[in-house]
């Protein structure tokens, strides 16, 4: 079999496949000038005796399937609690998300006090991209960030912890879902 044809009738159903206004125009192919080819007439000509497996693989779609981001592509490495500035800071391991550079990741930061009941003090998101030159990223916040808190008793302390999760927001090869990696450990804070 001729590589020009097989080659030809792949280009063909592909063209066809990505532009379906595309299918009864005609194109130059060699840039000559000459009399346009309709895009079904070139794949119904071109694929004359070629062999099944060819033309199945024409009919795929050109990229693949999105896949589900890996609960391993982002790693929370701390969760501290400066007095002085009276910030919170989330410290991110991105030690495995090689595969993800480029990508934008969304990350949901749930405030949550821990107690006889745990309640929460209210969601932010924040976004930011994934790459090599920018090292490990932070995110710092205040407990104001978040809705104010009701009377929290007589207690001269209190336990505050994070519950997060991310997905991947822009990427051409993730899907958009929501990997949910649990809670921090608890921190003490004075009142």
């Amino acid at each position: 079999m001729n590589n020009k044809r097989i080659l030809t009738a792949v280009l063909a159903a592909a063209l066809a496949q990505a532009c379906p206004a595309a299918r009864a125009a005609g194109f130059d192919f060699d840039g000559a000038g000459g009399p346009a080819v309709s895009l079904s007439a070139l794949k119904a000509e071109a694929a004359e005796g070629l062999p099944e497996p060819v033309l199945e693989r024409a009919a795929e779609p050109l990229r693949g399937e999105l896949i589900a981001p890996a609960t391993t592509a982002l790693d929370l490495a701390s969760f501290t609690y400066d007095e002085s500035s009276k910030q919170f800071t989330l410290k991110f391991d991105t030690e495995r998300s090689a595969n993800y550079w480029g990508c934008r990741v969304e990350i949901s930061v749930e405030l949550m006090r821990d107690g006889l009941f745990d309640a929460s003090r209210g969601v932010r998101t924040y976004e930011f991209p994934l790459n090599w030159n920018i090292g490990n990223p932070a995110i710092t916040f205040t407990e104001a960030d978040f809705a104010p808190a009701k009377d929290e008793g007589r207690a001269k302390t209190k336990k505050l912890y994070v519950k997060w999760g991310f997905r991947v927001v822009r990427s051409t090869f993730y899907t958009k879902d929501f990997v949910d990696k649990g809670r921090s450990a608890s921190l003490q804070l004075p009142k």
